[in-house]
């Protein structure tokens, strides 16, 4: 099976200082998602439009993390709309001659 990608972005109506307070009780609980090798939590607070980008194990793992109890928390919070969800497979030679964290 193959490693994936997935992207989530959402549009924030919060404060930076509001969406970091707000993310703090689900820290622990992402870091402890099954099959999560390691998320970026990404943010451009000009255009309110935060997210992360994660890897995953494979695409089963990916999937049952939106299927699952903390991604439902996320799309419940009043303070974020319009989530966008990509998933991707790697290219892990360019991406390994580039440095990433694979």
């Amino acid at each position: 099976m193959s490693k994936k990608i997935l992207e989530v972005n959402f549009r924030n109506t919060a404060s930076t200082a509001e969406l970091e307070a707000g993310i703090q009780g689900l820290i622990d609980q992402v870091a402890n998602v099954p099959g999560l090798i390691w998320k970026i939590w990404i943010l451009n607070e000009r255009e309110q439009v935060a997210g992360g980008i994660y890897y995953f194990e494979d695409e089963e793992d990916a999937r049952s993390y939106l299927e699952g109890p903390v991604f439902q928390q996320v799309k419940a919070s009043p303070i974020l709309s319009d989530i966008q969800v990509k998933m991707f497979d790697t290219m892990d030679g360019p991406s390994r001659s580039t440095r990433a964290p694979l």
